[in-house]
């Protein structure tokens, strides 16, 4: 068996021109486009992989499985440099209680129980669950309150 019989021959990759000038001439191209196209210039044929075909139907960039889509920011952001600190919000602050500001509040909560009426003290416990009785002494009722109000169990809010 010859590579007569076959009608192709084994050429090496470097030798494309001659083959391409056969093959161009078994098509029936004239000598014209044959000098038109040079056959040094000619592109290596390529090599076709096979994909799967259920691989090929991919989601758009962004969409995500149930109807859910993907964040437009990210969670996190990158930053120049790693070890500096990240920046201190203008509404967050640092607050240290001085002795100073302790007497001054304890001062506060004890001018506001002896000013305050009776009845909205009372309220205010009620409505905190620190029950007060209604036979229970003005003075005691006052006395809870200052010191629930410095132990923080009934907010000024």
């Amino acid at each position: 068996m010859g590579d007569d019989d076959a009608g192709f021959k084994i050429v090496k990759v470097t030798q494309t021109a001659p083959l391409l000038k056969k093959v161009r001439e078994r098509l029936g191209k004239t000598a014209k486009a044959a000098k038109a196209a040079p056959a040094a210039k000619a592109a290596p044929p390529t090599v076709v992989k096979h994909t799967s075909k259920h691989r090929t139907a991919q989601p758009k960039h962004g969409v995500l499985k149930h109807g859910k889509t993907a964040r437009k920011t990210p969670r996190f952001e990158g930053v120049r440099d790693p070890a500096k600190s990240p920046p201190i919000k203008k509404q967050s602050r640092l607050r240290i209680l001085t002795e100073h500001g302790a007497s001054t509040r304890r001062a506060k909560i004890a001018h506001e129980a002896k000013t305050k009426p009776i009845h909205e003290i009372r309220k205010t416990l009620k409505k905190h669950n620190l029950n007060v009785r209604e036979h229970t002494p003005d003075h005691l009722a006052r006395q809870l309150y200052e010191d629930a109000k410095g132990a923080g169990m009934i907010s000024s809010g």
